[in-house]
């Protein structure tokens, strides 16, 4: 299956890359001197575009795959790595919507903690 020009391998590739480097910046946003410059139109452009509605959709399951993987070449039941690699990617999801809307970029860890608490709460 291709996306955007991206067979599903290369974006399984481009994640596993990114989920052991951690990218160097987001696909929607940059971050400018320690803020995050908000790029509105290309949200837009998301909205009226089908095909890219369907990559931004699929970034986090194949982002999901990776961290799965990754946990399982450390010994972590199949299971249990699916699961905590999907928990990861909504707890990140979550944190960086409100980061952005907050509008400050030394912020991100904080949303991070908050989001996982919040999950915690939930689950206890």
């Amino acid at each position: 299956m291709a996306v955007g020009g991206v067979g599903f391998d290369g974006l399984h590739r481009q994640a596993k890359v990114r989920a052991d480097g951690f990218g160097d910046r987001s696909d929607r946003h940059s971050v400018v001197v320690g803020r995050v410059q908000d790029r509105p139109g290309r949200r837009g452009l998301h909205r009226e575009n089908p095909r890219l509605q369907e990559r931004e959709l699929i970034k986090p399951s194949v982002i999901a795959s990776a961290l799965a993987d990754a946990l399982g070449r450390r010994g972590v039941a199949e299971s249990l790595a699916k699961l905590t690699a999907e928990a990861g990617v909504a707890v990140f999801k979550v944190a960086f919507e409100q980061w952005i809307a907050d509008g400050r970029g030394d912020r991100l860890p904080h949303f991070i903690q908050s989001s996982l608490d919040e999950l915690k709460e939930m689950a206890a």
